[in-house]
């Protein structure tokens, strides 16, 4: 749980993060600031940015898993509401849909079920 945590920390800060370099170097700030080791301050060995880059790709990978097992979790909500609706178990059916609206909540087809 810890992990999917920090990772949502990570995507979140990603999102929030504006810059002019490439998506390797953000990424490479942002994990910096996370180890407090004053990034902006020094400059990087070789070494560090190569160990720094192999950390991104492998946090990529990780971030990626988690945005689509959120959304497969969103689709399980929505069919699983739809099928308390059909059984005429509205309570559980809301229930099911309010967590589906906290993973998509802009979804218009949520919200009118």
């Amino acid at each position: 749980m810890k992990r999917i945590i920090t990772l949502f920390c990570l995507v979140s800060a990603l999102g929030l993060y504006t810059g002019c370099d490439g998506p390797k170097q953000k990424y490479a700030e942002i994990l910096s600031d996370f180890g407090g080791d004053g990034y902006v301050d020094r400059e990087r060995s070789e070494e560090e940015i190569k160990s720094l880059n192999k950390k991104i790709d492998e946090l990529r990978k990780e971030v990626d898993r988690t945005i689509s097992a959120r959304y497969d979790l969103g689709v399980y909500y929505k069919m699983l509401a739809v099928e308390y609706i059909e059984l005429k178990m509205f309570g559980p059916a809301l229930e099911a849909l309010e967590q589906a609206i906290t993973i998509s909540p802009v979804s218009s087809t949520l919200h009118y079920y």
